[in-house]
């Protein structure tokens, strides 16, 4: 065919779209004729529809979140710039007032010049558009601890007004005390990173958190139940299991015991989301917070079938979340598919089977299925925390 040719030749769908009218109609959902969620986009025209999704989501429809700690619905917390100083000048006081030190090392995770030297050394070569970009990737991540605070703290005033076991608020208070060093942590390494830029710039600090209409709401128990499956369950055991990956997959040593200690946390995170919606489905008095966690599976089981998102195996073997310690977008996306197909439908399938308040003992003695390889390896952090838990 002459080029000529090519160039005026249509397609099928471009000639019905033409006889149709349909040309230059916009889409308003996403693929597979469903809605972007998380905030996302519509995008393009009839037959051609995709879905811009924002920063922190994944997949097809934005239907993945990839936040790392518990988010807040869809309310993240604010920023504000503060002057980027070097590393070891972070001490300023005029710095730590505008950055409300947010960026603070915790005892155990010190950075001290040879770290430094070993950093710029494996970042020779590299864009600063790629620093850049992994500087933005680890402010978002630090926003998402952040968030995760606030988060915490609404789950503990929601399991008070519940009558929540005494076990449950303080772990889920302790969880919240966690999120605000992996702030920290992200925050920090943020500026390390920065540090390789020859142009320093202003670098992004939390600032307030901008809760709905200025308070908390709490909810019904069966609401309670469907955030926890969300925000905790999946949200949680996915962001325990992605940052455990990154751990063993970047060539960075003081990276890989950093997200190693945030992974270990969170992972205990991911086990006081499933106690706790142990806790409320076994309640005897009404049957609504168990109806909504087995609707919630059937919507999750309905979506999943539709998701085309990266396949791949548990074993990892073909990635490097390189000096930065980062995931390419399509295995974050695939990673998360993995957690959901292979862990957190099959699991709470499981634990929906059981009737009893002593449940828990029984539901976490049982041979819970989970990925091989790398990611099963992951995983099982999950399963050690639960099996501690009261």
């Amino acid at each position: 065919m002459c080029p000529e040719e090519e160039s005026n030749t249509q397609t099928l769908w471009d000639m019905t779209k033409g006889i149709l009218g349909l040309a230059s109609e916009k889409c308003t959902l996403g693929p597979h004729g469903k809605a972007c969620e998380n905030g996302g986009r519509a995008t393009g025209t009839l037959g051609q529809c995709k879905c811009k999704c924002p920063k922190m989501t994944a997949g097809n429809n934005c239907e993945i979140q990839i936040a790392i700690g518990r988010p807040f619905g869809k309310v993240i917390s604010t920023t504000r710039e503060c002057p980027l100083l070097h590393v070891q000048d972070t001490n300023n006081n005029n710095n730590n007032k505008c950055s409300g030190g947010w960026s603070r090392s915790p005892p155990g995770l010190s950075w001290n010049m040879t770290l430094a030297s070993i950093f710029k050394t494996l970042a020779i070569g590299v864009e600063e558009t790629m620093i850049q970009s992994a500087i933005d990737e680890y402010i978002m991540q630090g926003v998402a601890e952040h968030t995760s605070v606030a988060s915490f703290n609404r789950v503990s005033l929601q399991l008070m007004a519940f009558g929540a076991p005494a076990f449950l608020l303080h772990a889920t208070m302790s969880a919240a005390q966690d999120e605000i060093t992996h702030a920290q942590l992200m925050f920090g390494f943020a500026e390390k990173i920065s540090d390789l830029l020859i142009k320093k710039n202003l670098l992004q600090y939390p600032n307030n958190f901008p809760f709905p209409n200025n308070s908390v709401s709490i909810g019904t128990k069966a609401d309670v139940v469907r955030e926890t499956l969300v925000e905790g369950v999946l949200g949680e055991t996915s962001a325990a299991v992605r940052l455990c990956v990154r751990s063993r997959t970047t060539s960075n040593e003081y990276l890989r015991h950093l997200l190693a200690r945030v992974s270990h946390d969170e992972s205990r995170h991911a086990a006081l989301a499933w106690r706790t919606i142990s806790w409320a489905i076994n309640d005897e008095e009404k049957e609504t917070p168990r109806q909504a966690a087995e609707q919630w599976l059937n919507h999750m089981i309905e979506t999943r079938a539709a998701s085309t998102s990266l396949m791949m195996d548990g074993s990892m073997k073909d990635v490097d979340s390189g000096m930065f310690g980062l995931l390419p977008t399509e295995y974050v996306a695939g990673l998360s598919d993995m957690v959901m197909n292979e862990v957190v439908i099959p699991w709470l399938r499981q634990m929906l089977h059981f009737n009893f308040k002593n449940d828990w003992r029984n539901f976490t003695k049982e041979d819970l299925p989970f990925p091989s390889g790398l990611v099963g390896e992951c995983v099982k952090q999950i399963v050690t925390a639960m099996r501690v838990m009261e």
